[in-house]
């Protein structure tokens, strides 16, 4: 009996005469723990693994040809192609790898599709209920089916997305619906009363159209002046830190269901440059009119005309800071920043004729490495970085 057992790493095979000419072989292909009966018949005289295969007879095991079923025509080219068996079982042993894998990631996907009686009431209630608000509505579906996105419009045609999270008992237990608006009054952005899909939407339309001016003011803004937060957009940004000049920005906390009311103004620059138009809110204050957007009412008060970012660039106006280049700190420096602290550069140099900007962190790190900076009662006293200006700032 004359045999040979070759390995790779996809396996290995073992091939043996059935007769002295060694016109016949047969034997087994091994990959990924499973075996394969083969087996080889020549025409003519003489056989073995260094003879060419043209004229032979190529047999397989049932295991075998279904799984290479849909790559008959690839092990049947190889076979005729090949220079010897040996070679040939090294190339059927790659398909059948190949094969093999594809049919543990189909395996593996059809467990995930099954589903339990449970989950196919939930399934079917939730078709039910989607069909009857309508399929456009709805952007995407978790394969878990806990989770789902539904579009809105507004009656001003704005798209608005809502997140219903579905609990496992859904629907004796009811969804809660997460809606992308600002907080006000102790409103919550989510809705937990209940009801079907199509009730929920609709409150949630009545809901979002109550903020229809606020979304008045902040489209004005991202159309008429160069916002510098928030950085991404979003509907439930309450606060907006607009440019207003070289080296100076200001940030307004509009009230989401009142916006066209006074609100809240700070003024971030040096001394020299917020001082006049501080000078100029206080007086003007009593032409603020609620008939009027904010930035309308601002750039009367404070007589000026505020950069578009459409026309002009943020980076114009040197917002960065000036010790890391960067408007934003990192996400690393970020922990670091206390909460109510601004992640954008609120320290300047009180030079009018510098007035660079800085992050509370960047300063204090500077300073700290400077031999002749002075702490007193918590506060660092150094040098500015550019004019040598005396600047302070607090560590607490």
């Amino acid at each position: 009996c004359h045999h040979w057992r070759m390995a790779a790493p996809a396996g290995f095979h073992v091939m043996v005469a059935e007769d002295e000419g060694f016109k016949s072989m047969r034997g087994y292909v091994s990959v990924q723990g499973r075996e394969f009966g083969v087996r080889v018949v020549y025409k003519g005289d003489g056989g073995g693994r260094e003879r060419s295969l043209k004229g032979a007879v190529l047999y397989c095991d049932k295991g075998l040809s279904k799984l290479v079923e849909a790559h008959g025509n690839l092990v049947k080219q190889r076979f005729l192609q090949s220079p010897n068996l040996n070679s040939f079982l090294l190339e059927l042993r790659d398909i059948l790898d190949h094969a093999l894998t594809l049919q543990k990631k189909k395996n593996n996907n059809n467990s995930a599709l099954e589903i339990s009686p449970s989950r196919q009431n939930i399934l079917r209630k939730l078709v039910e209920q989607i069909s009857q608000v309508g399929w456009g509505r709805i952007e995407s579906i978790d394969p878990s089916l806990s989770n789902l996105k539904a579009t809105l419009k507004d009656s001003n045609a704005r798209i608005h997305t809502v997140r219903l999270s579905l609990p496992p008992n859904w629907p004796s237990s009811p969804p809660v619906a997460l809606l992308d608006v600002p907080i006000s009054q102790g409103k919550s952005p989510e809705d937990t009363k209940g009801g079907t899909i199509g009730e929920i939407l609709e409150r949630c339309k009545t809901r979002i159209d109550e903020y229809h001016d606020f979304w008045l003011a902040v489209e004005d803004f991202e159309k008429s002046t160069c916002v510098l937060e928030p950085t991404s957009k979003s509907r439930s940004s309450t606060r907006f830190r607009i440019v207003v000049k070289r080296h100076c920005s200001i940030q307004l906390d509009l009230e989401p269901l009142r916006p066209f009311a006074l609100c809240e103004i700070r003024f971030m620059g040096s001394e020299a440059i917020t001082g006049p138009l501080l000078v100029k809110l206080n007086s003007n204050i009593s032409k603020w009119s609620e008939r009027l957007l904010p930035r309308e009412n601002l750039e009367t008060i404070l007589e000026l005309k505020f950069p578009s970012g459409k026309e002009d660039n943020a980076m114009d106006f040197d917002m960065e800071c000036g010790i890391c280049y960067a408007y934003h700190l990192e996400q690393e420096d970020q922990k670091a920043v206390k909460e109510a602290e601004s992640r954008a550069p609120d320290r300047v140099c009180e030079n009018s004729k510098c007035g660079r900007p800085f992050h509370k962190s960047c300063l204090i790190e500077w300073l700290r490495a400077i031999p002749n900076t002075q702490l007193s009662f918590h506060t660092l006293f150094g040098k500015c970085p550019y004019c040598q200006s005396t600047i302070s700032v607090d560590i607490n």
